[in-house]
């Protein structure tokens, strides 16, 4: 006897069941990752930031997507309207172009790497944009581009008040006159200017709003310290998925929702997925083994 409090599946093609029969006989529990629901929401969050701005928007699928299976989450992404993706590790960036997904079809950028370790030629090689944060990162990469021949196309991440990666406002004068040298030379293509908001999910708490304000603020520096120097970034992003459903201003060239993209509110301070039009795209569910009496 079988019990299930889920509808019945319902599948796009014969072999999308058969995967399924198969993974049931296998092992008593699956994952079902519902592509559409990536794609329908991917396509509200590019709505959304259409509606509010001219802004791209990037679909960021690190840590294997979240879980939902990488190569399958950037497709649906891309079938939504996403122009770019996300990628922390460098090695997820080239799984991407491995599949077939080119830079002709989307940007990818990838921002978390050792700087001694990094397959940075591998990664110009395959025009992926990559993130630096550090004097470190920066000669690591300019290293890769000299010796490939090709100037690497770089996002300066810019630490607007996380304290997660990237350039202090301390530390930022130094970085952009190395940055201005080598995009002089034609080493590096300054192409971003980046960072994380901290606490943007919480928007009914007036201290957290506060925070967000002055990351904004720092945020806004950065990049007047980068136009003063002339190496303007032709592309800001700061907006996460809270900020992309609730802070229009600060959409400015690209969006980078990451759990909206997956169905589900950033914090459950904003409210459900549902008030946002999204929809959880996976569903954990397991067979039953045994049921039985029992004495009390």
């Amino acid at each position: 006897m079988s019990m299930s409090a889920l509808p019945q599946w319902h599948f796009s093609s014969p072999q999308g069941l058969a995967n399924y029969e198969a993974a049931c006989r296998h092992y008593p529990a699956q994952a079902i990752v519902d592509l559409v629901a990536l794609r329908d929401n991917m396509r509200h969050l590019v709505q959304v930031s259409h509606e509010a701005s001219d802004a791209e928007v990037m679909g960021v699928v690190k840590g294997d997507a979240y879980g939902h299976g990488l190569i399958p989450t950037a497709l649906a992404a891309l079938a939504g309207g996403a122009t770019w993706l996300g990628t922390a590790q460098s090695r997820e960036a080239l799984m991407l172009r491995r599949a077939g997904i080119g830079p002709e079809r989307c940007r990818v950028l990838t921002w978390m790497y050792n700087g001694t370790k990094a397959p940075f030629e591998e990664l110009i090689d395959n025009d992926i944009d990559i993130a630096v944060g550090s004097m470190d990162g920066i000669e690591a990469l300019a290293q890769a581009a000299r010796r490939l021949g090709r100037a690497a196309r770089v996002h300066v991440k810019v630490d607007s008040g996380f304290g997660r990666n990237g350039f202090t406002p301390e530390g930022f004068g130094q970085a952009l006159k190395r940055l201005v040298e080598l995009s002089s030379q034609g080493v590096l293509e300054i192409v971003g200017q980046w960072s994380h908001l901290a606490v943007a999910d919480a928007p009914d708490i007036p201290q957290f709003v506060d925070v967000t304000e002055q990351q904004i603020a720092q945020f806004n520096t950065f990049t007047a310290m980068m136009r003063e120097a002339g190496i303007a970034p032709k592309i800001r992003h700061l907006a996460n998925t809270a900020a992309t459903l609730s802070r229009p201003e600060i959409h400015f060239e690209l969006t980078r929702p990451g759990i909206g993209l997956y169905g589900y509110e950033p914090d459950p301070a904003m409210g459900t997925p549902s008030r946002y039009h999204l929809r959880p795209a996976m569903t954990l569910q397991a067979q039953l083994g045994t049921v039985k009496k029992v004495e009390a």
